[in-house]
């Protein structure tokens, strides 16, 4: 006797494979949509490190420049207080920095030149903050360009000297320095630095410490360089209390940090 074979057919196999060309064909438009949008997703997220690396070394540099030799609409050259001298310049496509290669392809890079009182200016000695615009493109053209700006503030001349200290009084105005309150008076203090950009400030603060009792303040940006508070010592406990933890410090983490110092509280 003779059994049936169990086999697939020669036109079930041509219909299986008919079938399977149908579902491929079908679904592959999907898969190649997906990894289009993975690449110009991967090609996006290169364009947007390269430029936000590249803006921000040129923004921290340009806050170190003590005087500028060149001040043009795509080309900058200063020194910094160290002594070296840094160049920027918009060659072709690339950004060139000190003649080397930093950034490509790129569609343009700006410069805008401000003086003290925010006046455009074309005076390299009049220049004390840079607006830095920077179109980074994609080498291949399948994404649009994206652009990147930024702020530097230029310290003012003097800066190269540090002008940096504290003070604490009983005066709003600070006209008298005190170390001595009593607890019905208000304690004023004033923190100053001209080595930090103050349009980019993290954190501004200070302690007042005695014993477990260790209240943290927040200090007020003034936006000239000068950081005040003032506490109102209604129902603090005489002693010496510890003026601590005093600091200044911008999102580059630059930052001052005054001594640590103490004030007297009595009875009113």
């Amino acid at each position: 006797m003779v059994g049936k074979s169990s086999g697939f057919t020669i036109l079930e196999i041509i219909l299986v494979m008919a079938l399977l060309s149908l579902i491929v064909v079908s679904i592959a438009p999907f898969f190649r949509s997906t990894v289009a949008g993975w690449e110009l997703k991967d090609r996006r997220l290169e364009i947007l490190q390269i430029g936000r690396m590249g803006i921000d070394e040129m923004t921290r540099k340009l806050k170190e420049a003590a005087t500028f030799s060149k001040a043009e609409d795509n080309w900058i050259k200063f020194q910094d207080y160290n002594g070296n001298e840094i160049e920027y310049k918009l060659t072709s496509n690339t950004v060139k920095k000190d003649n080397v290669d930093m950034i490509e392809p790129v569609d343009s890079l700006a410069f805008v030149y401000y003086d003290i009182d925010g006046n455009v200016t074309t005076d390299t000695a009049n220049v004390r903050s840079v607006l830095l615009t920077l179109v980074v493109a994609d080498s291949e053209g399948k994404i649009d360009p994206v652009t990147f700006s930024s702020m530097a503030m230029i310290r003012k001349d003097e800066a190269a000297v540090a002008d940096e200290g504290a003070t604490f009084s009983k005066n709003s105005d600070f006209s008298t320095e005190d170390f001595t309150f009593t607890a019905a008076e208000t304690f004023y203090i004033k923190i100053w630095t001209n080595q930090l950009d103050f349009t980019d400030i993290d954190t501004a603060g200070y302690q007042l410490k005695k014993g477990d009792n260790q209240p943290n303040y927040n200090l007020d940006n003034n936006s000239d360089y000068t950081y005040t508070d003032s506490v109102n010592l209604s129902g603090f406990a005489t002693g010496v209390w510890n003026v601590r933890q005093m600091k200044i410090q911008d999102n580059d983490m630059n930052k001052y940090e005054p001594d640590n110092s103490q004030i007297t509280i009595i009875s009113p």
